[in-house]
């Protein structure tokens, strides 16, 4: 898991979360190595758990082992 919690500083332009798209103000979280926005942590935690079973799904060993 890694990520960056960012308090008090808004997008510009307006962002989006990237799983329930709503506007992000100016708390949100960012996940580090791809750049995408979340509203907050529930958001980031759905993300990474579909994320995850898919990945199970596809029975891909080293990204299965991965979890956020």
């Amino acid at each position: 898991m890694r990520f960056i919690l960012v308090n008090g500083m808004a997008l510009r332009p307006r962002i989006l979360c990237m799983l329930c798209c709503e506007p992000i103000g100016a708390h949100y979280l960012k996940e580090f190595s791809t750049g995408l926005s979340f509203c907050g942590h529930d958001c980031y935690a759905l993300y990474c758990g579909r994320w995850i079973s898919r990945a199970e799904q596809v029975k891909c060993p080293a990204v299965a082992e991965t979890s956020c």
